[in-house]
């Protein structure tokens, strides 16, 4: 990640101030924001490795408007420049702490508060939301991204009915 990749400016959401990122990386090659609460630097008990790492998940130029998506950690090794062992530590406690999901057999990342501060806002949204959820490989996490959803984008849940992971019960979606 470069720094001509990334502006900051702070803004106000929900009376909680956030600072948003720009990158000219990210679904489709266009830029997007991605909302970061400033409260992340103090409310989450975390070392400089693990808050660095939990910043890089959010807003990496890998990332995508779901926050669900391909992230093998050779990627985050090579970006952060960090050695398999000084990844090892921040990751499983991050692990622990919920913050993000990790598939080992897909290299996906979920980071399951995403769409709680990067809401998805209307139906065209949403479509865009369902394409980008299309292109993950099916994997383990896919249960815990539609309770995300239907945490976090209630209002949008039939668009995503028709990519339900196998075994989900289509009646448990239906509100």
């Amino acid at each position: 990640m470069c720094h001509s990749d990334l502006f900051f400016w702070a803004g106000h959401f929900h009376s909680y101030k956030f600072i948003n990122f720009h990158s000219w990386k990210g679904d489709y090659g266009m830029g997007r924001y991605t909302r970061l609460s400033t409260r992340f630097w103090n409310d989450l008990k975390l070392n400089n490795n693990e808050r660095l790492l939990f910043f890089y998940a959010v807003t990496s130029p890998h990332s995508n408007s779901i926050g669900f998506y391909v992230l093998p950690k050779l990627y985050i090794m090579h970006d952060l420049e960090w050695s398999r062992q000084r990844l090892a530590r921040p990751f499983s406690k991050l692990l622990g702490m919920g913050l993000i999901k990790y598939c080992d057999k897909t290299s996906t990342i979920l980071i399951p508060d995403f769409l709680k501060h990067n809401s998805i806002q209307n139906e065209n949204q949403a479509i865009a939301a369902v394409k980008t959820f299309r292109r993950i490989p099916e994997g383990s996490l896919h249960d815990d991204f539609m309770n995300c959803i239907k945490q976090y984008a209630e209002p949008f849940i039939k668009l995503f009915e028709g990519h339900l992971p196998k075994g989900a019960e289509n009646d448990e979606w239906n509100l």
